[in-house]
């Protein structure tokens, strides 16, 4: 049973992969080859799958906006240097 699970669940390992597991575990479950219980333990690990996702790339936003701070940082200090001569 696990193999076929993991056959026709994508893997989550972005956004539109766990969106696409959403939809087949909401199907199984209207289906009823799923119980709510199973069903409902699927979404929530999707929810942290989502979470955990929107954290990695919010930390790479701000490593991001981090790096280009201390690059203007550096120019404005060049620059007012440059004024005070």
């Amino acid at each position: 049973m696990l193999d076929r699970v993991e056959k026709e669940l994508p893997p989550m390992d972005g956004i539109d992969n766990i969106v696409r597991r959403l939809e087949i575990v909401s199907a199984w479950a209207t289906a009823g080859m799923i119980s709510g219980t199973v069903a409902h333990a699927c979404v929530r690990s999707c929810e942290v799958g989502l979470k955990a996702f929107e954290a990695r790339l919010s930390r790479e936003i701000v490593e991001k906006l981090r790096a280009r701070l201390e690059q203007l940082e550096a120019q404005m200090k060049r620059e007012r240097a440059r004024v005070a001569r």
